[in-house]
């Protein structure tokens, strides 16, 4: 008992210091926190796409965020959900950049009015055309029924683009169809060679590079093939002006092919680069 007496000023003297400490420095550390957390202090990348398939949104949020905080309060943030995407694209009181599939953007332009900024390339081009492939032809499209198909896109997506693909009165056979989500469209085209799938949704171009992998010709008979398919956009919406710290996103976006770890990042999308949209794509965007 002695010994605690002889202790409690001690304590005492602790106690006051970590009140002082706390008083002094607690209000500093809430207001570092609360200019972060101000509405419009940080602009964000909105991302939803159903042709690409993310495996892991969180590596992908940590990646682009990493890359884009050296430039300034910027950051990532990848939808697997359109519904939700969509809310927050309805809700959203500060300027941001929304990345969508050019799809996506005509049907949600029509009731939620929105700016084309940006259109990703791959290889050079802003169009690319998907094909559904298998390792023999179909005898009659029942075949179809109830097959697995891989592909590097979303189930919803994947089944919208069949649809487009094999054309109208398609639908019944279609929605029948089980999706097998890769991550590219390669490992879509080899899931084939592993007994996993009927058939594959991919481009030309990853038929090539499967068949340099392997050495030798594809077999693989393309079945139908999809209309040009504009590359995703990058847009803001036209109730929230663009305002300066955007325009320096827009700048940066375009600017991420001329470093590795901007690429890096890129693929990760499956395009190569963001430039500038020219009018006759605008025509196509908006027709």
């Amino acid at each position: 008992m002695k010994s605690w007496n002889k202790a409690k000023p001690y304590f005492r003297i602790l106690n006051a210091f970590c009140l002082a400490f706390i008083m002094i420095f607690l209000p500093l550390f809430g207001a570092e926190r609360g200019a972060a957390e101000t509405p419009g202090a940080i602009i964000t990348i909105y991302f939803y796409n159903s042709d690409v398939n993310l495996n892991n949104y969180s590596a992908v949020k940590a990646r682009f965020d990493r890359y884009l905080s050296q430039f300034g309060a910027y950051r990532f943030q990848p939808f697997n959900k359109e519904d939700i995407f969509e809310n927050v694209a309805r809700t959203m009181k500060a300027p941001g950049v929304l990345v969508l599939s050019s799809r996506h953007y005509r049907a949600l332009n029509q009731n939620l009015p929105m700016t084309p900024l940006l259109i990703g390339l791959r290889k050079g081009k802003n169009c690319y055309r998907k094909n559904l492939l298998a390792k023999s032809p179909l005898s009659n499209i029942q075949e179809l029924r109830e097959a697995v198909v891989a592909s590097s896109g979303s189930r919803e997506g994947t089944h919208s683009l069949l649809k487009e693909m094999i054309g109208q009165g398609s639908e019944d056979i279609v929605s029948t169809i089980r999706v097998l989500e890769v991550p590219k469209d390669i490992d879509a085209l080899f899931s084939m060679d592993f007994g996993l799938a009927r058939c594959a949704v991919a481009t030309k171009e990853s038929v090539r590079q499967m068949e340099e992998h392997m050495g030798r010709k594809s077999p693989l008979v393309p079945l139908y093939e999809s209309q040009e398919i504009m590359m995703p956009v990058a847009v803001a919406l036209k109730s929230l002006r663009t305002n300066e710290a955007v325009e320096k996103l827009l700048g940066i976006m375009k600017q991420m092919k001329a470093d590795v770890e901007g690429r890096e990042c890129l693929a990760l999308l499956s395009i190569d680069e963001w430039t500038d949209i020219d009018p006759k794509s605008m025509e196509r965007l908006d027709p």
